[in-house]
């Protein structure tokens, strides 16, 4: 039974970077938590934009072998 939504510890972050972070660079963030179990506790994660017109973002989210998030500098800022 999956009765249960994943949690983060706040509904919003906010992040600052200065503009000459390196390509490559690596931001560790919070992982949510699930108090399912099994497969009813596996969760996805997806990085959109405010504004979808824009093309592609410098960032992409990287999920860990365990289960840890960053966020990944994949473009100059």
């Amino acid at each position: 039974i999956n009765d249960h939504q994943p949690r983060f510890s706040s509904n919003i972050y906010q992040l600052n970077l200065m503009e000459n972070v390196p390509i490559g660079y690596e931001l560790t963030l919070e992982q949510a938590h699930d108090a399912d179990w099994g497969e009813n506790s596996r969760i996805s994660y997806e990085l959109r934009r405010l504004d979808e017109t824009l093309s592609d973002g410098p960032f992409e989210l990287v999920t860990k072998i365990n289960g840890g998030l960053t966020l990944k500098v994949t473009k100059e800022i």
